[in-house]
């Protein structure tokens, strides 16, 4: 299962779809709230580019200004596990995206 995101980070990782070009929504079911994501056409999906190496990497090929080799540098200083390593570089990427939007 796809990790479900922090209440605070909701805002940033709607950013960063719109950012990609996604169309975006945000479902809430009593407690549960997720962001779904589509391109246009398509279908919606759970969308937390936060906790799913794949959504991360969709992400950062959509929004190609984004620094990969400083993104994949700063994970690999800034962490000493894989999974840490995986979890910075999710974060740096759907960061950069979002801000983007937010100038």
């Amino acid at each position: 299962m796809i990790g479900q995101a922090m209440p605070e980070d909701l805002d940033l990782i709607e950013a960063a779809g719109r950012a990609a070009g996604y169309e975006v929504r945000r479902y809430r079911v009593r407690e549960l709230e997720v962001i779904h994501v589509r391109e246009q056409g398509g279908t919606w999906r759970h969308f937390n580019p936060l906790a799913d190496d794949g959504e991360a990497f969709r992400l950062a090929v959509r929004c190609p200004f984004l620094d990969l080799k400083w993104v994949a540098a700063e994970a690999w200083h800034a962490e000493s596990s894989e999974e840490g390593r995986r979890r910075y570089a999710r974060a740096a990427i759907t960061r950069g995206a979002a801000g983007l939007i937010r100038i």
